[in-house]
């Protein structure tokens, strides 16, 4: 069994008194605990919402992980048979490769693909959607096919026990040439964004931006990195914006910034200081990873001008993202109510907490939000 890791997606902005927040934490620390039951697949192709595919006769579920091993002695493909969630999926050592389709759809959490040690490859014509943070792992030579589809909106991957010589099949490069900022490899410095090519992963290649200005990060399909302290003389807009150096601040004086995605691969922490705006890109999903604890001080973040936006947080280890925004900022509205579509119930699911400016204390990996003095609901 794994221990299940907690979920950096926040997509909640509210008020909490301190009596709540440690209530919230306490529990989330209680939900870390939890570890994943794995269900072994029987030697046959019943569907998998079936218990006689089971050994124990269990279907597994939201918090188990369905695992194949040398127990199927051949080749298996098999359907769904309806709507399915498991925490995550794993294959060892069966007698073939493994196929699961069906008109239905997989959901898959916090334990993501598993095919590190596999000796078989992995098909899924399904519909295969992903919820929170998640990891997939390839052995060399290995073949995950995600044939049937991906939906991902708010879920992260990192794909750090990939092998290079795997092959991730049927999922593309967007137009800036990486998978997605939701798709990350490496801790530290050595995270990046992950590209594909024909099916093998390796890490993204960025473009410079202009030292010290970044005057030159003005396309929205592309990708970006910088290095050093910068005080912003114009408007910026990119794909995803990615930090490599030490420890330096970022001064946005009062610009507008554009991104789908914001990686902090520094190993002391990218400082953002406003007042400015960052506006959500056009993908209506901002997807920050941090190797560090990252902080954004006085910038307003708004939806997209196309519609009601996202912004979801990955951490590694017990890195945290912490939002302060002005007194004025918060009177005035502009951190966007359409960002609140989860309620405080579902908080825990995710294993986040919120915060006031009082009383920041939250469980490891956590989105800490703050508004100075004033509540936003």
């Amino acid at each position: 069994m794994a221990t299940r890791p907690s979920m950096q997606f926040f997509q909640v902005i509210k008020w909490f008194p301190k009596q709540v927040v440690l209530l919230l934490a306490a529990l989330v620390l209680i939900s870390q605990a939890v570890q994943a039951d794995e269900s072994v697949k029987q030697d046959n192709t019943d569907n998998l919402s079936l218990t006689t595919s089971w050994t124990g006769g269990v279907v597994p579920g939201s918090t188990d992980v369905a695992l194949w091993t040398n127990v199927v002695t051949g080749a298996n493909s098999t359907l769904l048979g309806d709507d399915l969630s498991w925490s995550g999926i794993r294959i060892t050592n069966p007698g073939g490769p493994v196929t699961i389709g069906g008109g239905n759809a997989l959901t898959l959490g916090a334990d993501g693909v598993d095919m590190g040690t596999a000796t078989a490859d992995l098909m899924l014509t399904c519909g295969l959607t992903l919820k929170g943070q998640q990891s997939w792992k390839a052995a060399d030579g290995r073949t995950l096919d995600v044939a049937g589809g991906l939906t991902r909106t708010g879920a992260v991957v990192d794909f750090t026990g990939f092998s290079g010589t795997a092959t991730l099949g049927t999922v593309s490069n967007d137009v800036s040439g990486i998978l997605g900022p939701w798709a990350t490899a490496g801790v530290g410095p050595a995270m990046n964004y992950v590209k594909s090519t024909s099916g093998l992963l390796s890490a993204a290649t960025q473009t410079a931006g202009t030292s010290g200005t970044l005057a030159n990060v003005t396309n929205a399909t592309e990708n970006y990195f910088f290095s050093a302290g910068t005080t912003l003389t114009t408007n910026i807009t990119a794909n995803t914006l990615r930090y490599v150096g030490y420890k330096t601040r970022l001064y946005v004086a009062g610009k507008l910034v554009i991104l789908n995605g914001l990686m902090d691969a520094s190993p002391r922490g990218l400082i953002i200081y406003g007042p400015g705006t960052l506006m959500i890109g056009a993908n209506r999903e901002l997807v920050v990873t941090a190797s560090q604890n990252t902080s954004m001080n006085n910038v307003r973040i708004v939806d997209n001008a196309a519609g009601a936006s996202s912004l979801t947080y990955s951490g590694y280890n017990d890195r945290r993202f912490t939002i302060a925004i002005g007194t004025n900022t918060c009177k005035t509205g502009k951190l966007n109510k359409t960002l609140a579509t989860k309620n405080p119930a579902e908080c825990l699911q995710w294993g986040f907490c919120i915060s006031n400016f009082v009383y920041p204390k939250c469980s490891l990996k956590t989105l800490v939000l703050l508004c100075l003095h004033m509540a936003i609901t």
